[in-house]
């Protein structure tokens, strides 16, 4: 064994089980046994086997649940589509100032198990056209897909006042989900709309070398094109990859072969062999499993049944975020900056609910679970009268948090909401632990993902940020 290879390894702590403990050791660079896999790494596009943590045994851990964000870009009119709750935790009796009017206020109706109060559904002036667009898909879809959305969403509500169309707002969740430890199969990063750190236009909270940035997706190409054979290996014929693969796999089990017995080997034979297979397996076939319309895909029908052949780049972004191939997925909405044009925002709003919907009815498609955050820079203004003033205003704005299961609906607690309006200003209390920070915003997001899988303590470990962390239990919106 080589021997500055062995003087590391014996150095250590504790036995190295994951690729973490070897970086950390400075193994990698100077072992012979993981030459072979980082052969392959160097012919992929990315390098997944290397990016994520191989079996080392013990008992298997739960699924991690999926995470979309929707980022509305430019600040919608939340109060047109959902009622918040004021001081006292009751819904606002009159919220012509959020956006609806007397008498949208006075025809609203319980939604997603009573959870949210939602004026109607409709196509007019001052009607809710986000619940509009959001119902058409459902309609849409297989009747057991709409039956288990609606029987099995809730959605609660964080109310916080923030800077109109500005990218500084530190609203993305993307990173800190993925600090949290959701990392994809193929994919270990978060797939996002924008070539950013945060992976979408606002800013996050927590960003850092590890979790990766982003990985940006527009189109189907995007995504398959970050797995499988790269550059002018992409060209080749399948006989010869798997000629290629075959090759470094049987050069690595010689090396293998000739380190075995010796003192400290076998866990970083184990690795060597890991990322081997692993890396194997995605120069074969994985292009096709994250490519939702590939003809072999088996769950191509029920992809086309949601999303049809529009929309591909946001299917394939929410697809493999679903099925775990990939970390936390982000979509946008453009159009959000509506103010002064009700046209715009019926359309806009329309087409949000319909992303919406969209997601759910993916997640139920699939049978999987999901939580999704819908949030926007900001709001609209609105008058006495229920006229859009023309104008900003974020002391309005409200973000959004679906939880869907297709074992049954979670249940709401600390009133579904996180944050609330003053009764008399109608619009958001900045007193409260999120009613001026987006900070913490994310933070509460983060909070409700990890308690949903019995986490919560976790929270701990990603951020520093006292306020937050003496009120974690308050956070929490769903049990």
């Amino acid at each position: 064994m080589n021997r500055d290879l062995k003087e590391k390894i014996e150095q250590l702590h504790k036995r190295p089980v994951s690729r973490r403990d070897f970086l950390s050791a400075g193994i990698i660079k100077g072992s012979s046994v993981m030459m072979m896999p980082s052969i392959l790494d160097m012919l992929l596009r990315s390098t997944p086997a290397m990016a994520a943590e191989c079996s080392t045994g013990g008992a298997a851990g739960g699924p991690i649940l999926p995470f979309v964000q929707i980022e509305a870009v430019g600040g919608w009119a939340p109060g047109r589509a959902f009622i918040p709750r004021d001081e006292g935790g009751a819904f606002l009796t009159d919220a012509r100032l959020a956006g609806a009017s007397t008498g949208a206020r006075n025809g609203a109706t319980a939604q997603f198990n009573g959870s949210a109060l939602m004026p109607p559904a409709g196509n007019g002036t001052g009607d809710n056209n986000f619940l509009r667009g959001f119902q058409d898909v459902l309609n849409a879809a297989p009747a057991a897909v709409r039956t288990s959305v609606q029987a099995n969403t809730v959605v609660g509500q964080i109310c916080s006042s923030t800077q109109d169309d500005s990218n500084n707002n530190r609203l993305s969740a993307l990173t800190a989900i993925s600090a949290a430890g959701l990392n994809g199969q193929y994919i270990s990063s978060a797939l996002g709309p924008q070539s950013s750190a945060s992976g979408a236009r606002s800013q996050s909270p927590l960003l850092q070398s590890n979790p990766p940035t982003p990985l940006r997706v527009r189109n189907i190409s995007d995504v398959v094109g970050a797995v499988g054979l790269g550059g002018a290996m992409g060209n080749t014929s399948d006989t010869f990859k798997s000629l290629i693969t075959a090759a470094a796999k049987n050069l690595f089990n010689r090396q293998a072969v000739s380190l075995a017995g010796r003192r400290n080997a076998e866990a970083l034979i184990e690795q060597g062999k890991c990322a081997m297979e692993t890396n194997e397996g995605f120069a074969s076939s994985v292009a096709s499993t994250v490519n939702p319309f590939d003809n072999t895909n088996a769950d191509r029908a029920a992809v086309n049944a949601i999303y049809g052949n529009n929309n591909q780049g946001e299917a394939i972004a929410v697809y493999n975020s679903l099925r775990g191939f990939s970390g936390a997925a982000g979509i946008e909405q453009g159009g959000a900056d509506y103010h002064g044009s009700e046209n715009n925002r019926r359309t806009t709003d329309l087409a949000l609910g319909q992303k919406v919907g969209r997601v759910l009815a993916m997640a139920a498609s699939l049978n999987v679970p999901v939580l999704l955050y819908v949030y926007s820079d900001g709001s609209v203004g609105y008058s006495r009268n229920n006229q859009d003033t023309g104008g900003d205003d974020g002391t309005k704005a409200m973000y959004q948090l679906f939880h869907y299961s297709p074992d049954g609906p979670s249940t709401l607690i600390n009133n579904g909401q996180v944050g609330n309006f003053r009764a008399a200003s109608q619009s958001v209390d900045g007193s409260t632990i999120v009613g001026s920070v987006a900070d913490n915003v994310v933070w509460t997001v983060v909070a409700n993902w990890l308690s949903l899988q019995g986490r919560l303590a976790d929270l701990g470990n990603l951020t520093s940020n006292a306020d937050v962390l003496a009120a974690r239990d308050e956070l929490v919106m769903f049990s």
